[in-house]
């Protein structure tokens, strides 16, 4: 009574008490309780005491539910009919611990038939969990199913608790938070199957009572996720489909009936790859009901005109949307311009906005429409449009063939896509996708035969489904306008609307690899025409909708042609005089803009006929053929400059660069679009960040172009990193800039290169010499961002100006700054990553041609990693090996200076520096152009150097992590140690696998293979995996022997380590990298190997895993190791450490058996 009285207050606390820790202190104490034994009975109790609020029923069910879901094994095997009759009907006293006497409850599901839902459902839970652990056969003749049947006869006024319990049973089969083991878990499922037909029996009885009729198809939706076990021509007459068929109408049922039609879609298309043919007449019931619900989603019954002057606009009025379609019809004599209409439309829906939530239609009973139009059609809607998804991504296939009858679903699926509700229309976007796979991929065409019945196929195909596609593109274009009151959107909000213009974005793409890029940017350029159409020259005109034509004009770019092609068709020219801009010409002409810069001209001209629907632009071209994106290209300087306007007119640009280098009038645009680029650097730091990515796209596929302008490139490029507050450019998206013109310099000559990266450089070496002439105090004392930002364009610097020559010559006269930065600040984590990451960069892009300046880099960092122990220095060591030990003549040009593993670092000397020209000759070092004097292989002191290099980072590191705990304190180090030791196996086995440090590095991998820390744990186990695939590599096989002095005598400790980390002491997402350690293991040392294992799982005892787990892992893993399919051992695996991970107590019962945290390192001074 005193601890049930302790929960009772702890739930009180948890839910009442005004400190914040109390709460939390209450809310660890119910945590650690519900792990406890007491919690059966202590559960059980306040469960049954009358007394007991809400609260403390729905805790007190939670618990039941998750101590028979995980912690069922704590019971004795004699517990489970007590358990069952206390969860379920028995009356009277039960004890689970003594058999007898405890655990005294009335029935559950009879007390709380009536009670709290939240209560009733986690019983039920608890009783399904139950059926998952125990046998059919201790449920009586014909497992849980027939024995509930059995209890509904016997007491039907319990029936509403029993249809709950069976609706959740079958949901049970995949619920993992059961802590049963896999083969129970199968045979669950197979029990279930077997009964399937008694569970829709029962159901079907419980149909007779017409206030259950929606729990009934509830349960029977939940049975239908089985996927198997009644064929679809036996379901298609059966009553229960028949009733959800019949009840989709009703507002009761509907939810109901959706569910059970959802899932009757997905039953006939699961099993074998005949399911869709076996289940066909249960599709042919289930596809003409759906398709009769198409009229509620565009209901056009009621109609209201609104008269405005010359023009009706008729006001469809569609109830189960809220949706307002306007269809325009003209009289053939009004006359107008296009500006004039674009106003028109606008001031229509303008006013359908101001008059409908007044609007009454005649038998609404005085309501206005938008009241009628409430949550509740919206929901019907959402539960049809479900429907319709469902039967398209479910029949794809037989939709992609293009009949007459599959093309009613895809105009359903339209008529989806076009709802102004977001998560409505979206239900479609994936069988877009799926269409577009199934129309253009290959595959689908292999039954044609030969290639030109595949072609024929395909192109009939594409043209049937072209119109729909062309529709869902002007259907979706809407969807990533910005809304009107985008500036109070908060944070989540935005976030939700870019998913939302992200999820269009591919939407877009679909349509792209149908239609073809060209034809879907026709489609898009109209729209974006018809945005701009009203902007003329004013700054204040609607941006938003040209700014979503943009976004989706840049979502497609890669699949729009850069070679020449037409976007408009030519036709006759109407002769127009150029006034210079956007604006009106007569009074039915439209002026879009000058083609001067390709010797012409063009205009636009509205056509409008009598019984025209919707209004039609048709353009006249001059007599020249207007190239690719050129219209577009042209519009873009004409356009506000609003901030978010030019931040996808920026990415726009940036999205097209290689139709920029590859058009004829690419050359002409290029002007104006890098004075779009610069305003919008300008404007906003969003814009000048997009601004800036677009200039590098542009550098990028331009850059031969650009050779010739590099003044007005680098007065863009200085004014950025420079900082001026003209520009702003976010540091991070200066980079942007820096990778730019490096991709320009590439393109030139070697000595043009070599003055334009001193160009480059001196805005960069400036401040970092400004601050090491202030003395070493004032540099150590400088924040880590003031000197990584410029460090950082090193970086980019090196990696992207490819003239290996001319990077060597620059790094080996900026080292004495790098050489400073690594003494005065190698304490600071942040600012060595950027500096080491520069110098990986300059090592890889220069190569051979690093000469002596690579000799003092590795001793600077050799003899800074003994200080410091940053991770970085090993990381630039392994992209050393790694890029360098791979050519046979890496060392061709170093002489080497001093004893390496010495104090004595290289004559350098660090002086006064007088800008770049100053420092180019602070060093005196010999030039890389100098013959070589060593070949690395050919002179053993080359060899000796990097052998004693690399022994003093590792005899260091396993100095440091001696433990366990240690590799959790510094998992960098880790992961970059082992990263080091797995590339010095691959690239430099000769100097490692033989030295003294080899066996240490074995030892302390064995230590760290647990670490939780991911990257850290898989580079230990790349390493040991490395190791045992030795044998694989014809250099490594010499050292084999080596290798199995160090293995064999630990492999029983390696092997028990790994199974350890298979079965719970690494998380469960690494199972597969453990695995294949495992596998390279066995595989190297054959049977001794499957014998290490075997000792291993041996060691696990009976209570966790079983010897039928035990010897079907053994025997894939032998299997695996002899060369048979490796596919083989991922299910045994799984299963064992789903097994071993069952439940808390499981768990550490196998890792106290495993003990792989016992080993320790111990320090040798």
């Amino acid at each position: 009574m005193d601890l049930q009285n302790t929960v009772k207050e702890a739930l009180n606390a948890l839910y009442h008490h005004p400190d914040d820790a109390v709460r939390m202190q209450a809310d660890r104490y119910l945590q650690d309780f519900q792990r406890t034994l007491d919690a059966w009975q202590v559960a059980d109790n306040l469960l049954h005491d009358p007394s007991s609020n809400l609260e403390t029923l729905i805790f007190c069910s939670q618990t039941l539910r998750s101590k028979v879901q995980r912690d069922f094994e704590e019971l004795p095997s004699t517990a489970f009919r007590p358990l069952r009759d206390s969860l379920n009907v028995s009356e009277g006293l039960c004890n689970l611990c003594n058999f007898d006497s405890w655990f005294g409850m009335q029935t559950l599901l009879k007390k709380f038939h009536k009670g709290p839902p939240k209560v009733r459902t986690q019983i039920s839970i608890a009783v399904a969990a139950l059926a998952v652990h125990v046998p059919a056969k201790d449920w009586g003749d014909g497992g849980i199913v027939k024995w509930l049947r059995d209890e509904m006869d016997s007491r039907p006024e319990y029936i509403p608790g029993f249809l709950e319990l069976l609706t959740v049973l079958p949901e049970e089969v995949l619920n993992y938070k059961i802590a049963a083991r896999p083969e129970r878990r199968r045979q669950f499922e197979k029990e279930l199957t077997s009964q399937m037909e008694v569970a829709l029996n029962i159901l079907t009885a419980c149909l007779t009572l017409s206030e259950l009729k929606e729990q009934v198809l509830e349960a029977f939706a939940s049975w239908l996720r089985l996927k198997h076990g009644i064929p679809g021509s036996v379901l298609s007459s059966h009553p229960l489909v028949l009733t959800a068929l019949s009840s989709l109408n009703s507002d009761l049922l509907s939810e109901a009936s959706v569910n059970v039609i959802s899932e009757l879609i997905h039953y006939t298309t699961a099993g074998n790859i005949d399911g869709v043919s076996a289940n066909m007449p249960l599709i042919q019931v289930i596809v003409p009901q759906v398709m009769n619900l198409k009229a509620q989603l565009s209901d056009s019954t009621k109609l209201m005109a609104i008269v405005t002057g010359d023009c009706k606009c008729f006001l469809r009025l569609k109830p189960r949307w809220a949706l307002l379609e306007m269809v325009v019809r003209w009289d053939s004599t009004w006359k107008c311009n296009m500006l004039e209409i674009f106003q028109h439309i606008a001031w229509l829906e303008n006013q359908w906005v101001a008059l409908a939530d007044n609007l009454l239609i005649p038998n609404l009973e005085g309501k206005s429409f938008l009241q009628m139009m409430g949550k509740n059609d919206e929901e019907d809607v959402k539960a049809i449009a479900r429907l319709f998804a469902d039967m398209g991504d479910s029949y794809v296939e037989l939709i992609a063939t293009g009949s007459d009858e599959s093309m009613l679903i895809v105009h359903a699926l339209l008529e989806v896509a076009s709802h102004p509700e977001y998560d409505i229309a979206s239900m479609t976007f994936n069988f877009w996708h799926s269409l577009q796979l199934n129309l253009t991929k290959r595959e689908s065409y292999i039954s044609y035969g030969n290639e030109a019945c595949i072609e024929a196929e395909r192109n009939r195909r594409l043209q049937v489904f072209r119109p729909a596609y062309e529709s869902l593109v002007s259907l979706v274009i809407f969807r990533v306008q910005y809304p009107e009151d985008y500036q109070d959107l908060s944070h989540e909000d935005l976030k939700e609307f870019k998913q939302t213009k992200y999820a269009v974005a591919d939407v877009l793409t679909d349509a792209s690899s149908v239609l073809g890029g060209d034809a879907t940017l026709k489609i898009l350029y109209m729209k974006l025409l018809e945005a701009v159409s009203g902007h003329g020259n004013n700054e204040h005109k609607e941006w938003r909708p040209a700014e979503a034509a943009l976004f989706c004009i840049r979502a497609i770019s890669n699949y729009v042609s850069v070679v020449e092609a037409e976007v408009m068709p030519q036709n006759t020219i109407i002769e127009a005089e150029d006034d210079g801009g956007m604006g009106l010409i007569g009074e039915n002409y439209f002026w879009v803009g000058s083609s001067q810069a390709v010797g012409g001209s063009f205009s636009v001209k509205l056509f409008i006929s009598k019984d025209l629907i919707f209004y039609e632009i048709y353009f006249y071209y001059a007599d020249y053929s207007l190239q690719n994106l050129f219209l577009i290209m042209a519009l873009l300087p004409k356009l506000p400059h609003q901030p978010q306007l030019l931040q996808t007119v920026c990415l726009t640009i940036g999205a097209y660069s290689k139709w920029l280098d590859s058009a004829s009038c690419g050359l002409s645009v290029l002007p104006s679009v890098l004075d779009i680029l610069m305003n919008g650097m300008g404007t906003s730091e969003d814009c000048a960040a997009a601004a800036a990515l677009a200039f590098r796209h542009i550098c990028d596929d331009c850059r031969k172009k650009l050779c010739g302008c590099l003044e007005g490139l680098f007065h863009i490029y200085n004014k950025t990193v420079s900082g001026e507050d003209s520009f702003k450019v976010p540091a991070e998206d200066s980079l942007h800039l820096v990778e730019a013109l490096s991709m320009v310099v590439t393109e030139l000559p070697p000595d043009d290169a070599k003055r334009a990266l001193e160009a480059l450089c001196i805005p960069v070496i400036t401040p970092l010499q400004e601050a090491i002439s202030q003395g070493p105090e004032s540099l150590s004392k400088r924040p880590s961002r003031q000197l990584t930002v410029h460090i950082d364009r090193f970086a980019y610097i090196f990696r992207y100006v490819n003239h290996p020559q001319v990077v060597a010559d620059a790094i080996q006269r900026l080292w004495p700054i790098f050489k400073a930065i690594f003494d005065l600040r190698a304490w600071d984590m942040r600012t060595m990553e950027s500096l080491c990451r520069a110098c990986k960069y300059a090592v890889r892009t220069s190569g051979r041609f690093m000469g002596l300046t690579i000799g003092a880099m590795l001793e600077e960092i050799q003899s800074l990693y003994r200080q410091h122990h940053q991770p970085c220095f090993l990381y630039l060591s392994s992209e050393v090996i790694k890029m360098k030990l791979s050519e046979e003549s890496f060392f061709a040009s170093l002489r080497w200076i001093g004893d390496p593993l010495s104090d004595a670092m290289f004559p350098i000397v660090i002086g006064r520096t007088l800008g770049f020209a100053g420092f180019y000759r602070l060093v005196d070092l010999p030039s890389v152009s100098q013959p070589p004097k060593v070949i690395f292989g050919s002179d053993p002191s080359c060899a000796d150097y990097l052998k004693n290099l690399i022994e003093a980072l590792f005899q260091h590191t396993t100095l440091i992590l001696t433990n366990i705990q240690e590799f959790t304190a510094r998992p960098d180090i880790a992961d970059d140690c082992f990263l080091l030791a797995s590339r010095c196996i691959r690239y430099c086995p000769q100097l490692f696998i033989p030295s003294s440090v080899f066996p240490s590095l074995v030892d302390c991998s064995m230590i760290g293979i647990t670490v939780q820390h991911r990257e850290a744990s898989n580079s230990i186990l790349h390493f040991l995996a490395d190791i045992f695939d030795l044998a694989n590599s014809s250099v490594g096989e010499q050292f084999l022997p080596i290798r199995d002095s160090v293995i064999i005598p630990r492999g029983v400790s390696i092997t028990r380590i790994l199974v350890a980390s298979l079965t719970g002491a690494l998380p469960k997402s690494r199972v597969d990298v453990v695995s294949y350690t495992l596998l390279a293991l066995t595989r190297s040392y054959g049977m001794q190997a499957l014998e290490w294992a075997k000792k291993s799982v041996l060691l696990i005892p009976s209570t966790a895993v079983t010897d039928v787990e035990r010897s079907r892992f053994l025997k894939a893993l032998s299997d695996a190791a002899s060369g048979g399919d490796t596919n083989g051992l991922t299910v045994p695996v799984e299963e064992l450490s789903d097994v071993c991970r069952r439940n808390r107590a499981v768990q550490e019962i196998v890792q106290e058996a495993l003990r792989p945290l016992e080993l320790n390192m111990v320090n040798v001074s």
